[in-house]
C-alpha cells in the first residue's frame, strides 16, 4: 500500500496538474481563462518554452497528461543557458530523482579566461550555492534561482556586479531540488517525504508530522537528499542560501526548537544592517516561523 500511495495521490491531483497548460496562442504562450496568452515563466525564452513542450520525454506525462509542467521548462532554460553561454556556465545533472527526472545544477564562473594572467583559480575562489524548489510548488524559488543564473550569464557583459561575480566567485546553482513534486502536491517527493525534513541533523526533533512535514523513515532516506549532501560536501560552500515561498523571512539555523548557532550575534547583524527592507522578519528558523528540524539550512 504505500508504495501504491504516490500514485494514487498523483492521479487524484492529475487534473490539478494539467490545468496548468490547455490550449496554446499564436505566439506559444498558453491561453488563460480571461482569453489572455502571458509568459508564465518570467525570463524563459519562448524558444525554451517550445522545445519543453515538443522533446517527447515520456516522464513529463502519464496516460497523456502533464504531471511534472514546471520541470521539463526549467529542464529547456538551462540546456539553453549552457548551450549559449558555454564560457560562462556548465550544466549537469547531479543524479535523478525517486521518479527519474534529473536534478540541474548551473556551475558558473569565467570559464574562458582560464588561461589568462587575472584569472583566479576557481579552488581559490569563496563558493556560492543557491537552490530552489526543495519543495517545488513553491514557485517562486524556481524562478528566483532560474532568474539568478541568467542574470549571472546574460549580464556578464553589461552589469558590473554580474562580471564580478562571475570573474570572482565559483557559483553553484539547482533550481530545482525535487522535481517530482513540481505538480499539485510538490511539497513532497514522490514517497510523500518532505525533504527539508529530511536531513541528518536533529532528524527526529521538532516540527514532523505524518502528512505535509513527513521525515522519512530514516535520516537521509531520500535520494534527493542524498545527492544534496554528496554535492554539500563535494562544493563545500562558503555560502549556502536555499530559496522557499512565501513569507518574506530571512532564515538561519536551527529548525529545533531552543537551539541557537554559536555565530548567532554575527547572524542578528546581518538581519539589522544587510537590506532590512527586503523582508519583514529575519532569525533562527524555530523561534521566526516555526520549528523545522532537519532542514537543508540546518
Amino acid at each position: 500500500m504505500r508504495r501504491a500511495l504516490p500514485i494514487l495521490l498523483l492521479a487524484f491531483f492529475v487534473p490539478t496538474a494539467s490545468a496548468e497548460f490547455g490550449a496554446y496562442g499564436a505566439d506559444g504562450w498558453p491561453i488563460a481563462v480571461d482569453g489572455t496568452s502571458t509568459n508564465p515563466f518570467p525570463g524563459v525564452h519562448a524558444d525554451a518554452f517550445t522545445a519543453a513542450l515538443t522533446d517527447g520525454d515520456p516522464l513529463n506525462q502519464v496516460a497523456g497528461t502533464t504531471l511534472y509542467p514546471y520541470w521539463p521548462i526549467l529542464t529547456a532554460e538551462v540546456r539553453r543557458l549552457a548551450a549559449d553561454h558555454p564560457d560562462r556556465v556548465k550544466l549537469v545533472s547531479i543524479g535523478q530523482s525517486t521518479l527519474g527526472l534529473d536534478l540541474w545544477m548551473l556551475e558558473i564562473a569565467n570559464f574562458a579566461d582560464a588561461d589568462s594572467p587575472g584569472f583566479i583559480p576557481l579552488e581559490q575562489r569563496e563558493v556560492v550555492w543557491v537552490d530552489g524548489g526543495t519543495h517545488s510548488n513553491e514557485y517562486s524559488g524556481v524562478y528566483f534561482t532560474l532568474a539568478w543564473a541568467q542574470y549571472l550569464v546574460e549580464e556578464y557583459e553589461t552589469d558590473p556586479i554580474a562580471s564580478w561575480i562571475v570573474d570572482n566567485r565559483h557559483t553553484w546553482i539547482m533550481p530545482m531540488v525535487n522535481p517530482d513534486g513540481s505538480n499539485a502536491m510538490g511539497r513532497l517527493n514522490a514517497n510523500l517525504v518532505n525533504i527539508n525534513r529530511n536531513y541528518p541533523v536533529i532528524w527526529d526533533g521538532e516540527g514532523h508530522d505524518a502528512t505535509l512535514n513527513n521525515r522519512g523513515p530514516s535520516p537521509a532516506s531520500e535520494v534527493e537528499t542524498q545527492l544534496n549532501i554528496e554535492w554539500f560536501n563535494l562544493t563545500q560552500p562558503d555560502y549556502m542560501a536555499s530559496v522557499h515561498c512565501c513569507g518574506n523571512l530571512w532564515l538561519y539555523p536551527y529548525g529545533e526548537e531552543g537551539v541557537d548557532p554559536v555565530d548567532q550575534a554575527m547572524l542578528q547583524k546581518v538581519c539589522d544592517d544587510a537590506f532590512p527592507e527586503v523582508r519583514s522578519a529575519c532569525g533562527p528558523i524555530w523561534s521566526t516561523i516555526y520549528p523545522a528540524s532537519g532542514s537543508s539550512v540546518d
